[in-house]
């Protein structure tokens, strides 16, 4: 059996996260409350852990403030396996790669004590399955904008959509996705004696204020298909080989509630500087204070991850800025691509 996407419930909602540094506010008077949020996933990865203050102003809205230092961080399973995690920058604490590594089935709660005293520990929280991704396919369209001086413009799009294959054992299934790219950018030199064009391969963060979720029930598997991730605006990027890097979690209902209430805020009243986060209560309490008010969420995902090259003649074999050298920026990149922030010399395993 198969169903379109589009009958079931994608939502698109723009969160604020940790591409924006926290903004330092003068909070007197003003109620403030603890956020702390953070994942454990399948993957042998880092496993991150946030801990900030975010204020309520008079206005009602809700800003990021003070992140919060010195607390101890611990995951642990349900088989009392567990690992502390290290502050590498105020209010950001991350784990060892394979110090302990999820697995499905397996249930896992997070516990923090603050500097002073305050402890706090989430819900546990299963694994779920993983939910294969069968297929990744791209949409070349033209689309009105409105540019700066809200006059309608054309621009050239390319839209990502995934298929995926529900679990038969599940009767409802939570998904969100996170969709990055790294793209491959070619010098060049004007010829001359041991004059060598260097190839770069760039990573392109794509803007994180774009994530779907998307809930679906089935008894027996069913095959969804053309469920879009991702629209992307098509440029220079696209005139070598561009990879998209797709993560796609499966999560547990709560998580999905979770995110579906910061959806709500976010569309109603969401800007780049208010803080979504801060607002919106998950699985987290202070264990010694029933009143105290936490923010955020602990969520235990399973993961998985796609990479899926883009075909050049799908986006309509788009120009690189070199040879012209006419671009400020681009420009010279094209003399010396290590210019482009994140760029590396070193061919990825898996490019062509």
């Amino acid at each position: 059996m198969k169903i379109s996407a589009n009958i079931l419930c994608i939502i698109i909602f723009c969160v604020s996260f940790s591409c924006v540094d926290p903004v330092q506010l003068d909070v007197a008077g003003e109620e403030q409350f603890l956020v702390i949020e953070g994942q454990i996933t399948n993957v042998e990865e880092s496993y991150k852990v946030r801990i900030f203050e975010s204020a309520q102003q008079k206005s009602g809205k809700i800003n990021m403030t003070n992140p919060i230092s010195n607390a101890e961080v611990i995951i642990w399973s349900q088989d009392g396996e567990n690992i502390i995690l290290s502050e590498v920058e105020p209010g950001q604490y991350i784990s060892k790669i394979g110090e302990l590594v999820g697995h499905s089935g397996i249930q896992y709660y997070l516990e923090v004590k603050l500097s002073d005293g305050k402890e706090y520990r989430s819900t546990p929280e299963y694994i779920d399955q993983v939910t294969p991704i069968s297929n990744v396919s791209f949409k070349f369209l033209p689309e009105e904008q409105l540019n700066q001086f809200e006059n309608i413009v054309i621009k050239n799009m390319l839209k990502v959509f995934v298929d995926v294959e529900l679990i038969d054992e599940s009767e409802e299934t939570f998904l969100k996705w996170e969709v990055n790219g790294e793209y491959q950018f070619n010098e060049y030199k004007f010829p001359g004696p041991d004059v060598v064009n260097r190839t770069c391969y760039v990573l392109d963060n794509l803007p994180l204020g774009d994530v779907e979720i998307l809930k679906a029930s089935s008894i027996d598997q069913i095959d969804i298909s053309e469920i879009e991730i991702k629209s992307v605006k098509v440029n220079h990027k696209f005139a070598s080989n561009y990879c998209f890097h797709i993560r796609q979690e499966t999560l547990s209902q709560g998580a999905y509630d979770y995110w579906e209430k910061i959806k709500k805020i976010t569309e109603s009243e969401g800007s780049l500087f208010e803080n979504p986060f801060g607002r919106v209560r998950g699985n987290i309490i202070n264990i010694n204070d029933s009143s105290d008010q936490v923010m955020g969420y602990f969520s235990a995902s399973a993961i998985a991850e796609e990479k899926a090259f883009v075909p050049i003649e799908i986006v309509n074999n788009p120009k690189s800025p070199c040879p012209t050298y006419r671009d400020p920026i681009l420009g010279p990149a094209c003399r010396d691509c290590m210019t482009i922030k994140k760029s590396s010399l070193t061919k990825p395993s898996y490019w062509p």
